[in-house]
């Protein structure tokens, strides 16, 4: 019976490790590969150097390996998974432009709607409010963060114009007479009345009107409504007995003619800012208006406890 017999030497195999981020989305910057000990190769695609690249990476599990001869020419291994998620899709429809004068907005209309943060002027706002805010362009900003922890934003603008202040209606005779030199139109019953886009508007029939003033940025503001009922009766009379001449007057005076008792005189401009006012006693009685501009006035007559008002016009 024979025997052979041979040695065989076994070495215990060095430790050797390779770290890296558990998950990743794609959008992230670049993160480090960690190996121990040195002097081995990392096996990724994804990896250049020690430097892991989330945005190259297909979704999913990325392994990672690395591979190293020890010093009795053992060869070992260790690997890691690195999860990369997809990267939020993010879209935010723009806003159209408000004014200063309009209610409360709720912001909305980004996607995805059930993960995300609105910000305005990177404040979180739910709402917002363009009178509190006033004129100007505000940034608005959708923030999202998916389960895995990947963000994602997008940012649009609003901007808010400024609405012409309310205006106000004065009623002079037989005009209504808005306090806004331009941008007017004369509403009745929501309606635009065709052509009456000046301050001063003189009404066919008797009812509610009101008128809505827009400036230069396209902003409108509407004013109170106004009963109107056209005067009768002692104006009319008036008219066969009295007379206002000349006007229009290149002088600025003006004569009252026909009255015969006290009457008291007073004269407003197109805004209704009286501007002048005096009492008469004569039948025939000067009214010294040369201290005012040129342009268009309402001379008011108050007799017998009735007043009304006829317009009256400077020349240059």
């Amino acid at each position: 019976m024979s025997k052979a017999s041979f040695d065989i030497e076994i070495f215990k195999l060095d430790s050797i490790s390779v770290k890296a981020e558990v998950s990743a989305c794609q959008n992230e910057v670049p993160f480090p590969v960690s190996i121990y000990p040195n002097g081995g190769t990392i096996t990724c695609a994804v990896v250049v150097g020690q430097t892991f690249y989330p945005a190259f990476a297909s979704l999913k599990y990325t392994k990672v390996l690395y591979t190293l001869n020890d010093q009795h020419n053992c060869r070992i291994k260790d690997s890691t998974m690195v999860y990369i998620s997809e990267n939020p899709k993010v879209s935010i429809a723009p806003f159209e432009r408000v004014y200063d004068n309009e209610k409360v907005l709720t912001v909305s209309g980004a996607t995805p709607a059930d993960s995300g943060r609105y910000y305005v002027d990177d404040v979180v706002a739910a709402n917002f409010d363009p009178a509190a805010r006033g004129k100007g362009l505000y940034t608005i900003e959708y923030r999202v963060v998916n389960y895995f922890g990947c963000r994602d934003s997008i940012s649009t603008k609003i901007r808010v114009n400024s609405s012409p202040i309310k205006p106000l209606i004065s009623v002079l005779g037989d005009d209504l007479v808005s306090n806004a030199a331009k941008g007017n139109q004369w509403m009745n019953k929501n309606r635009d009345i065709v052509g009456q886009k000046l301050s001063v508007f003189t009404p066919t029939k008797d009812g509610y009107y009101y008128v809505k003033v827009t400036n230069d940025s396209n902003c409108s503001n509407d004013s109170d409504s106004v009963l109107f009922k056209k005067q009768v009766g002692l104006w009319r009379m008036l008219k066969t007995r009295i007379s206002i001449y000349p006007n229009p007057s290149k002088t600025g005076i003006f004569y009252v003619r026909g009255l015969n008792g006290e009457a008291k005189i007073s004269v407003s401009d197109v805004l209704g800012r009286e501007v002048y006012t005096d009492y008469i006693f004569n039948t025939i009685e000067a009214i010294d208006l040369r201290k005012l501009n040129v342009g268009t006035y309402y001379m008011t007559i108050e007799f017998e406890g009735q007043s009304s008002a006829i317009r009256v016009t400077i020349l240059e």
